[in-house]
């Protein structure tokens, strides 16, 4: 197979009029087979179930690559240990192989395709929000569903590493899942990035600073906290349709952090970072949802407003990682959302109530005033 010939092998994959003894009418999903970099994703019937599923092959142009290759027999592992859980894509068949032979003139070429099959989503939420298909309680109700997905994972000491809106999924029955665990890990698994590579691992426009800096290097539950400015980052996008890291820290920045601090001894770069983190946090704000051209409610502005802005707290000794407080949050908002007339007239109510309050408290000090001057 020529490198690089990625739709030769998904018309291969196609071409199959039966995978594994199971899958049938395999059809790439979008004209790219999906958007992975090492990954080709076709939907196919599932003849045990009469229903279409997803199913993801590792790119056979990319067998050489070892790293490469172990995140997606990670992902698959990982999904296995999630079979059964709310808010988590569901496997279908764990991580299968066949091999087929491809001719390229009078040479025949083996070709092993792995894959694993998991269920077939409608889109992600990347796709849906940013085009004002969803209301704002249908955008938080959508967000609590990614928390409790993260909070599942996390449950099971797991980070997931790489969260952003376009790894949950939309179902069909307007569900969401969590999915790509490629770049998973357990808790408390040693981290060590590849040799020569120094940035975070994912998606680099949703990572925490501290990740620049390679504290989970030192400290493998830093990664959980990286999850939680993650998802923040998240809402943040969920909610103006903007990336936030781009917003506060330039290239350079997050550049410049990730050189110095991996230059730092690991015994000293806890101590060392959290020497300037507060002051770095100081000197960039995180920007309010208003300056962002978001309208919203302003019955419920400051809740999110503060959600959002403690979840990716810059300073990750400040950052809000309680789930009980962040659904609390959630819950508060779209209460008063369903009951926006109501809590309005409260807030009048007790506005007026003050006024009056104060203005008998000022009469009665003008009366005590009055009676010492005589």
């Amino acid at each position: 197979m020529v490198p690089g010939n990625r739709d030769a092998l998904l018309l291969i994959i196609e071409a199959q009029a039966d995978i594994s003894g199971r899958f049938t009418n395999p059809s790439r999903i979008g004209t790219a087979g999906g958007d992975g970099h090492f990954s080709l994703v076709v939907s196919a019937l599932d003849n045990n179930t009469g229903r279409r599923v997803a199913l993801k092959f590792y790119d056979p142009d990319h067998a050489a690559d070892a790293y490469r290759s172990s995140c997606f027999q990670r992902e698959a592992e990982m999904l296995q240990q999630f079979v059964g859980m709310a808010d988590i894509l569901q496997q279908v068949v764990p991580l299968q192989t066949f091999s087929l032979v491809s001719m390229v003139g009078a040479i025949s070429i083996p070709i092993h395709f792995s894959y694993y099959g998991a269920e077939l989503a409608a889109g992600s939420v990347a796709e849906a929000s940013p085009h004002s298909q969803w209301s704002l309680p249908l955008k938080l109700d959508r967000f609590r569903a990614m928390c409790r997905a993260v909070q599942r994972v996390h449950a099971a000491d797991v980070v997931h590493r790489d969260l952003k809106l376009s790894n949950f999924l939309t179902m069909r029955d307007g569900s969401v899942r969590l999915c790509d665990f490629g770049t998973a890990r357990f808790t408390n698994s040693p981290d060590q990035l590849l040799p020569r590579y120094n940035l975070p691992v994912g998606d680099m426009r949703y990572a925490a600073p501290e990740l620049f800096a390679a504290l989970q290097e030192v400290d493998s539950t830093m990664n959980v906290k990286g999850d939680i400015y993650a998802l923040g980052a998240a809402f943040f996008e969920l909610l103006t349709g903007m990336i936030l890291n781009p917003l506060v820290f330039d290239g350079s920045t997050l550049a410049d952090l990730s050189n110095t601090m991996n230059a730092v001894p690991k015994k000293d770069r806890v101590r060392i970072y959290d020497s300037f983190v507060s002051g770095m946090a100081a000197s960039r704000p995180l920007p309010r949802l208003s300056y962002c051209g978001v309208d919203l409610p302003s019955c419920v502005s400051g809740i999110l407003e503060g959600l959002y802005q403690d979840l990716c707290a810059i300073d990750y000794r400040r950052r809000l990682s309680d789930f009980k407080t962040i659904f609390s949050r959630l819950s508060r908002a779209s209460i008063i959302l369903r009951n926006e007339a109501s809590y309005l007239k409260w807030q009048k109510r007790k506005q007026l109530y003050r006024e009056r309050a104060e203005s008998k408290k000022l009469r009665r000090e003008a009366r005590r005033a009055r009676k010492q001057a005589v």
